[in-house]
C-alpha cells in the first residue's frame, strides 16, 4: 500500500546527506541485488556508493533524497550527458528504497521526478545501467530494453525512455511532490 502523500518528502540531495544514503544503498545492494551478483560485484557497488563518493554526486550530479516519516526512505539521481547524436540524455546512476519501503510507489515518485528534472533541462531521452532485478520496474516506467552491458560492476541492461512532447502520464502522483 502506498503512504500518504503528505507523509512522503522529495528533495534535492546535499554533502550533509551523503553518510545516510550511502548506508541506504549499501544496505539495499546488499540484500536486493545478491541474487544476481556475486560478492565480489556486490562489494565494488557498495565501495561505489561509500560516503565519499555519494558526496561528489550531490556536488555534480541531480541527486534526490525521499523521506517518509523523517526517515530516508529511497534516493535517485542522475548525470546530464550529452552527445551528437542523441542530444541530452539524462542518465539515472541511482535509484535505491530502503527495503522496509520497496513495494509502496516510492521508486516511481523517484523516477518521475528525475523525468520532471531532465525535461525541464531539454533532455530528449532518460536512460539506465539496470540491474537485473530492475529491469521489469523500467519496463513498467516506460523503458526499454537495448542490450545487455557486462562492466566492471557486473551485468546490467541497457535501457531507455525516449521523453518527446509528452508529459509523464504513469499514476506515481509525481505531480503532488516538490523539490
Amino acid at each position: 500500500m502506498a503512504p500518504p502523500r503528505e507523509k512522503i518528502h522529495i528533495d534535492r540531495a546535499t554533502a550533509n546527506d551523503a553518510a545516510e544514503i550511502s548506508a541506504l544503498i549499501q544496505r539495499t545492494i546488499r540484500a536486493s541485488n545478491a541474487d544476481d551478483y556475486d560478492a565480489k560485484v556486490i562489494d565494488a557497488l557498495c565501495t561505489a556508493f561509500s560516503p565519499d563518493e555519494v558526496t561528489n554526486q550531490t556536488d555534480h550530479d541531480f541527486v534526490l533524497i525521499c523521506m517518509l516519516d523523517s526517515q530516508l526512505a529511497g534516493t535517485a539521481g542522475s548525470t546530464i550527458k550529452e552527445t551528437e547524436a542523441s542530444g541530452i540524455t539524462h542518465h539515472i546512476n541511482s535509484l535505491f528504497v530502503d527495503l522496509k519501503y520497496q513495494g509502496q510507489g516510492l521508486g516511481r515518485v523517484l523516477i518521475a521526478e528525475i523525468e520532471k528534472h531532465a525535461r525541464a533541462e531539454g533532455a530528449a531521452s532518460l536512460t539506465a545501467n539496470a540491474a537485473l532485478t530492475a529491469e521489469a520496474f523500467y519496463r513498467a516506467l516506460g523503458f526499454t530494453a537495448e542490450g545487455h552491458r557486462s562492466e566492471g560492476l557486473g551485468d546490467t541492461i541497457f535501457m531507455r525512455k525516449g521523453l518527446g512532447d509528452k508529459s509523464y502520464s504513469d499514476n506515481s502522483r509525481a505531480d503532488c511532490y516538490s523539490v
